[in-house]
């Protein structure tokens, strides 16, 4: 998450992640699934302990990008469907066929 969502919606979602993780964490701990609770607790160390790091791959090829792309920016982020059911079921085989108001 941290590597793809832009800043934005990055400042609101990851406290909320985090908080449905210590909420999971609580719910692992009232049953005694010790296991699981360690499991949350690693994860959270893993990810505090590389979020600079990420940031800064992030910064370092976002500008990498932006100084070597071909074509104007896609302002259309996130495909809000099942594009793996577009593409097999309904048969949208290009990318100008998902139409714009599937995007976020």
């Amino acid at each position: 998450m941290v590597k793809n969502e832009s800043m934005f919606l990055l400042f609101y979602k990851l406290p909320f992640r985090l908080v449905l993780d210590g909420i999971a964490a609580l719910l692992f701990i009232s049953k005694g699934q010790w296991s699981n609770v360690w499991s949350v607790l690693k994860a959270h160390g893993h990810f505090y302990a590389g979020f600079f790091k990420a940031i800064r791959h992030r910064h370092f090829f976002t500008q990498r990008i932006y100084k070597h792309r071909i074509g104007p920016y896609n302002s259309r982020k996130l495909y809000k469907k099942l594009i793996i059911w577009d593409y097999f079921i309904r048969g949208k085989k290009k990318f100008s066929d998902l139409g714009d108001k599937n995007f976020i």
